[in-house]
């Protein structure tokens, strides 16, 4: 098996030098879909009988795309990203209520209009939810498995109403998934509650930090 992939010279630079201002030295280079992968596969607990998991959708809805990567038995079956995410959520929100973006990305976090906030953001979580749809079904129909679970991160994910949105539109289960649910967190060197209010954000860089982990 071969993988290739490809970037503009462009974006690479300016991760890279968004990572050297804070003073780090980068030490890979990968794909979000392919972290999310990694993330998994380092942290997914086993079956209780220990026989391999069936198909899994791990969709990880970010700032401006959403990914999406099905695994069966540890492999990959298919990858997809959507161009829809968090920040077009915000700006249903923003115009559906009548605030400014910061306000409207406050309201769509704080959890105290939730109600309002889900009637605004239904449009684009229905785009989103038949966007999966359509992919799960590509993805059993050709490559012959099926899909058990959706499991849901990222920060987009957030917003009130995407969980039963989408798993009303793929008619299967869909459940928030901690990339940290497989790892041991060094208590005296972390604030444990502080991360646990960034753990839906984390599946990323978690897949990220497992390749540095590897080398």
């Amino acid at each position: 098996t071969v993988l290739l992939a490809a970037a503009r010279n462009s974006l690479v630079d300016e991760r890279v030098a968004q990572v050297r201002s804070l003073g780090l030295a980068p030490e890979c280079i990968d794909v979000d879909l392919f972290a999310l992968a990694n993330a998994w596969e380092l942290c997914a607990p086993p079956e209780a009988d220990g026989t391999p998991r069936g198909a899994v959708a791990l969709v990880d809805v970010g700032a401006v795309r959403t990914s999406i990567h099905v695994l069966a038995n540890g492999r990959t079956r298919f990858s997809r990203e959507i161009p829809i995410g968090g920040t077009d959520m915000t700006a249903a929100v923003a115009r559906r209520m009548s605030l400014d973006p910061v306000q409207a990305e406050e309201a769509k976090r704080s959890g105290e209009a939730d109600e309002q906030v889900a009637a605004a953001a239904a449009p684009v979580l229905e785009d989103l939810a038949n966007e999966l749809a359509l992919s799960l079904e590509y993805v059993e129909h050709h490559e012959g498995v099926v899909v058990d679970e959706v499991l849901l991160s990222g920060g987009g994910a957030l917003c009130a109403g995407t969980r039963e949105q989408l798993e009303l539109a793929v008619q299967r289960p869909v459940r928030w998934w901690s990339p940290l649910e497989g790892l041991r967190v060094d208590e005296s060197r972390v604030d444990v509650e502080q991360l646990g209010r960034w753990t839906p954000t984390l599946a990323v860089a978690v897949g990220l930090a497992s390749r540095v982990r590897a080398a």
